[in-house]
């Protein structure tokens, strides 16, 4: 890989910086706003709707007007978003902050991905999203004790202005090291392409279905449980977010090892028995979870790691499922990249407004959403492998 291709991926670790430093805090958040579970579960779901939104615009405006402009609009408005959440007296404006933020993120995160795919095949992009995904996987393994710090030491608008701080200095890195990997001659051709055309390229693929499908199904497990468990966290464990940020990390090596494993071998495997395997394993854990709870063997160590397990199968799936749902024969890289993320980040939406309205101060509602969530990715999987795709 080279240096700017490393760069790419330092950036991208913004992503699963907006979500994971904040959690921490979010049971102080709900305190300070006075407001529900349901209700503070908005910061993460809304965010991630327009997340969802953004995504499904920035790849078609990255095939037409290049990756750096979609990356350098995003970015700006990631800086402005974290400043608006950092100063907010409302839950409303905070919200219209989270919204900006994360419609940012999106420009980032589809744009970066488009990069890639224009400077490597589906096999070698696989194993440079494998890297990816380790990069995004150390900040979890970082951000929530950072941020539990912070809110401890001093608030948690404090982490909002942290986060902003390093978006400016991924806008400057982007600005002055970033070179446009959009070719002019397919820049051109893209042009001329249709969105409804694009649009009809990428869903007449059973390929594109099975395996955008599956990036979300089996994102919703971390998701779901990195939103529900810092409640459970306080009401059930009474842990401070100093203490939950450093727990989080025992689930994140997890993601971290499976997606290293995923580095070295993806290349050498079929997308199938990465998917079948990794799914396997997150079902199996998820089902241990389950037993921990109704055959009373629970404790906050048994939770974190079983969850690291979990995060190990999803760490082996995503890297070649994201690879096979973006690199589809004849389908605009940035149409693609726009309609796999859409579904990435649109279902476990769901998924964590759903645990915040089931939340009964009881394991129980998180535990059975993991279990479903993993049960449909491990079918999605054995159909994936059926269809021989």
């Amino acid at each position: 890989m080279n240096k700017r291709i490393i760069l790419l991926i330092a950036i991208s670790m913004l992503g699963p910086m907006t979500l994971n430093m904040f959690l921490p805090a979010l049971p102080i958040m709900r305190e300070d706003f006075q407001i529900t579970t349901s209700v503070a579960q908005l910061f993460i779901s809304v965010g991630m709707a327009f997340f969802t939104i953004g995504t499904a615009v920035y790849g078609f405006i990255s095939d037409r007007y290049g990756r750096k402009p979609t990356m350098l609009i995003g970015l700006l408005l990631y800086i402005s978003g974290n400043l608006i959440c950092a100063f907010s007296p409302s839950v409303a404006l905070f919200l219209i902050g989270r919204s900006i933020t994360t419609f940012g993120g999106a420009g980032i995160a589809t744009s970066i991905r488009a990069a890639i795919s224009d400077v490597y095949g589906i096999k070698k992009s696989t194993g440079v999203y494998s890297w990816m995904a380790v990069a995004m996987v150390l900040v979890p393994l970082v951000a929530p004790t950072l941020g539990g710090y912070i809110t401890q030491i001093s608030s948690w608008h404090w982490v909002f202005i942290v986060m902003s701080t390093m978006g400016l200095l991924a806008l400057i890195s982007t600005f002055m090291l970033i070179k446009e990997t959009l070719s002019k001659k397919e820049e051109l051709k893209e042009r001329k392409v249709e969105l409804s055309q694009d649009i009809k390229m990428v869903i007449r693929s059973k390929q594109w279905w099975i395996y955008a499908l599956l990036c979300g199904i089996i994102t919703s497990i971390s998701f779901a449980f990195t939103s529900g468990m810092p409640y459970i966290g306080r009401d059930l464990f009474e842990l401070s977010p100093a203490e939950y940020g450093t727990w989080l990390i025992l689930g994140a090596i997890g993601y971290f090892i499976g997606s290293m494993v995923s580095a070295k071998i993806a290349e050498h495997k079929t997308v199938a028995f990465m998917t079948t395997v990794g799914t396997s394993i997150s079902l199996a854990f998820s089902l241990l979870l389950v037993a921990s709870y109704y055959f009373n063997f629970m404790s906050l160590l048994s939770i974190f790691a079983t969850m690291s397990f979990m995060n190990f199968g999803a760490g082996l799936v995503v890297p070649s499922a994201m690879s096979a749902a973006i690199n589809i024969k004849g389908a605009p890289k940035g149409a693609a990249t726009s309609m796999q993320g859409l579904i990435h980040t649109a279902i476990p939406i769901f998924g964590v407004q759903f645990v915040g309205y089931a939340y009964d101060k009881t394991v129980v509602p998180l535990f059975m959403i993991i279990l479903l969530f993993a049960f449909l990715s491990f079918v999605i999987a054995l159909i994936g492998r059926r269809l021989n795709l």
